[in-house]
């Protein structure tokens, strides 16, 4: 396999694996019992996850595979993740890229997620 149908195959497996990890977080929250006022905490995690699959989706855009320079740029501005299969395709893709991993580009919260910040 060449770099770039690698490279093409691990956007499409990264792009799957949120799509799945969205869904069963959505389906996860939706039927989550009912929390206890402030004694919760376990469900604004499963939110923020979710939230987070659902960004990185529409960060990631309808074109099916963009070019490398639309990966670069991708990769070059993704918040550090807690979902170690996402991790490892960010991971290889870098690789397979040549971009440097991030210097901790920290987590966004949900609120910030929405802000569109380009010029």
């Amino acid at each position: 396999m060449s770099n770039s149908t690698s490279v093409q195959a691990l956007w499409l497996e990264l792009r799957q694996h949120l799509k799945q990890r969205y869904q069963a977080l959505f389906d996860e929250v939706r039927h989550y019992p009912t929390p206890i006022a402030h004694c919760d905490d376990q469900l604004p995690k499963l939110i923020e996850q979710r939230s987070h699959a659902l960004w990185q989706l529409q960060r990631m855009g309808d074109e099916p595979v963009p070019t490398g320079d639309g990966m670069r740029a991708f990769l070059a501005t993704t918040p550090c993740t807690d979902d170690d299969t996402e991790a490892n395709i960010l991971a290889q893709l870098r690789i397979a890229l040549d971009v440097p991993p991030p210097a901790r580009i920290p987590r966004i919260r949900v609120a910030q997620m929405y802000t569109d910040t380009r010029d």
